[in-house]
């Protein structure tokens, strides 16, 4: 997807959480297709599906999707749930126990 190409991907795990399939119900425009069963004829259904279906594809939103998922980003906003968890985690230290709150600032 990175690359603006859409995905045809086994519809389970991952990518359950990354691709937006063609006709889903979704607001989001779709990234890929997927095959439920691991068997050749559902893969080359999927491919078939998708030739028939490509002009469907947007490369710009492919890539835009795709880019959600960036490690650059990925480490962002780990980063600030982070943060965002431990601050949390501090107030409510604070008014239990103020005697062993950190004061970070």
């Amino acid at each position: 997807m990175a690359s603006g190409r859409p995905v045809i991907a086994y519809g389970k795990g991952g990518a359950l959480e990354t691709v937006i399939p063609l006709n889903h119900k979704s607001e989001g425009k779709p990234t890929g297709i997927f095959f439920y069963e691991q068997t050749p004829e559902a893969l080359i259904g999927a491919v078939k599906y998708f030739e028939k279906n490509q002009e469907k594809f947007d490369k710009n939103v492919v890539r835009n999707h795709a880019m959600r998922f960036d490690r650059k980003i990925f480490k962002e906003k780990i980063r600030n749930y982070i943060i965002e968890k431990y601050e949390d985690y501090q107030r409510s230290l604070k008014k239990q126990r103020p005697d062993l709150a950190i004061d970070s600032h």
